[in-house]
């Protein structure tokens, strides 16, 4: 390990054990996959930075900024341009948001995620010839009652009307030969 790499993992370690109020409690959120599943790390070393969360799988960037950020406006911007190049996705939000509405900071972090998984499996989708559409699948959340139903992620949607002729014949008509005779009440 380079001198440089022992220093930035000391840092990094520093930083977690003098975690302010509204980092201790994203992290709780954060912590033991409990987004839906989604592993975060918390003060990552990621080139000459050390960022406040950071979800590998999804290559997303979650930083809080102290009220004392405002006034460095330009290295936040420098920072998220260098980690942007690097592949990440970075979300910023302030102690308020988090102090104030950690529902809300939350929702977007699992939006902001399954929607770069979602871009990601398109894009590995179509390099290998399938045909473009929507992706299948997602989880729901793992908070309390905030949990999707699977409902909310069913298949297309059937077609509504149907098209003309079908799933529709007159009354008394025979159906057609191999046709599965739809039941209607209890077996």
């Amino acid at each position: 390990m380079r001198q440089s790499e022992g220093r930035a993992e000391g840092r990094a370690r520093r930083l977690r054990d003098e975690a302010t109020e509204p980092e201790r409690l994203l992290w709780s959120a954060l912590r033991r996959r409990q987004l839906d599943g989604l592993k975060f790390r918390r003060q990552v070393p990621v080139d000459r930075y050390i960022v406040d969360f950071l979800c590998e799988s999804t290559r997303l960037v979650v930083e809080i900024d102290s009220h004392q950020h405002g006034l460095r406006l330009e290295a936040d911007a420098a920072r998220t341009r260098v980690l942007e190049a690097r592949g990440y996705l970075v979300l910023r939000f302030s102690n308020a948001d988090v102090l104030k509405d950690l529902s809300g900071v939350l929702d977007t972090i699992h939006d902001t995620a399954f929607a770069t998984r979602r871009s990601d499996a398109a894009e590995v989708s179509l390099s290998h010839g399938e045909k473009e559409g929507p992706v299948a699948g997602g989880h729901g959340r793992v908070r309390g009652d905030r949990r999707r139903d699977d409902a909310s992620r069913s298949a297309t949607p059937h077609p509504d009307p149907l098209p003309e002729g079908e799933g529709t014949r007159e009354a008394g008509s025979a159906p057609e030969e191999g046709a599965v005779e739809p039941r209607s009440g209890p077996p």
